[in-house]
């Protein structure tokens, strides 16, 4: 923890070795092991005890407690909760640990707030992941959520884009929306496809070539 001066920024949050985050438009996202997010998410509660307008960082975060609605809340990076929202952040947070909540988990999630505009979450790597992994191939994962949600995660934007055209060309399966992160540098895409093509999704999934999967992914990782 480092204490800064002034009263600007009450103090800093560390984030433990081996954690990474994964930036969306909207948030970030702490993905780890279960001890080091464990470690992480209870720092949240100490913002429970402070005044309103006082400041803590978090690596490029600002987080901000206030009583009020303020501009703040719309600057790049910044997060603006009452006090006792960071306490029930932390709770949640907790919650996922123990196995109670979704897993990855986004603090708008939870409902107890007004939506804030830049999100923060977790996801926790030697937990299940609520979501139902479908299927499986280098780099490439077949997600279908609580919701009966299809989609796809893939590293890579080339290999995305090769992905897209194969599902999209090749056996005409329709893709409502792309969703882009950057997790340690590194592009990752979210395609979420139509509820109805789990089968024919699935069925081209298995006859894709994994040799060039893994050549397409090569061009921008090694």
């Amino acid at each position: 923890m480092k204490l800064f001066k002034r009263n600007k920024i009450k103090f800093e949050i560390q984030i433990p070795v081996g954690i990474e985050q994964e930036w969306f438009q909207n948030k970030v996202r702490f993905v780890g092991e279960k001890e080091k997010i464990y470690k992480l998410s209870r720092e949240f509660i100490r913002l429970k005890e402070l005044k309103s307008g006082d400041k803590v960082k978090l690596g490029k975060l600002t987080l901000k407690v206030s009583d009020y609605i303020t501009s703040d809340r719309k600057k790049t990076n910044w997060i603006e909760l009452p006090n006792h929202a960071w306490g029930i952040m932390s709770s949640k947070f907790y919650d996922v640990w123990e196995g109670y909540d979704d897993n990855p988990f986004d603090f708008n999630d939870c409902g107890y707030i007004d939506k804030i505009p830049f999100d923060i979450g977790i996801e926790i790597t030697d937990l299940p992941l609520t979501d139902e992994l479908l299927f499986e191939l280098p780099h490439i994962k077949f997600f279908k959520s609580e919701w009966k949600e299809l989609y796809l995660i893939v590293e890579d934007t080339e290999l995305a884009d090769y992905i897209d055209d194969e599902l999209t060309e090749n056996d005409n399966i329709e893709i409502i929306s792309h969703i882009s992160s950057e997790i340690n540098g590194k592009s990752r895409y979210r395609l979420y496809i139509k509820n109805e093509q789990e089968k024919t999704t699935m069925k081209c999934l298995k006859k894709m070539n994994e040799d060039e999967i893994e050549r397409i992914w090569k061009l921008n990782n090694e």
